[in-house]
C-alpha cells in the first residue's frame, strides 16, 4: 500500500537554475561564457618593451641548441 504523503524532491541550493523552456519544442542549452580578452590597447614589438624597461628573457630554439 502506498503512503499517504507525497514527499517533494530535495532541492540543492547550491546549484544554479535551470532555465526554462521557451516551448516544448526548444532544448534547453546552457549559454557560453565568452572569453575575457586579458590584453588591453595595441600590441607593441620587443624592442618597444625592452625600450619601456621590460625584461625579455631570451630562450634558445631547439633547432639552435643541436647547431
Amino acid at each position: 500500500m502506498k503512503n499517504g504523503k507525497a514527499l517533494a524532491p530535495t532541492i540543492n541550493p547550491q546549484r544554479a537554475p535551470r532555465e526554462r523552456r521557451m516551448d516544448h519544442n526548444t532544448v534547453s542549452r546552457p549559454k557560453r561564457v565568452k572569453a575575457a580578452r586579458s590584453a588591453t590597447g595595441p600590441a607593441m614589438t620587443v624592442d618597444e618593451f625592452v625600450a619601456k624597461g621590460g625584461v625579455v628573457q631570451r630562450l634558445t630554439a631547439s633547432w639552435e641548441q643541436a647547431a
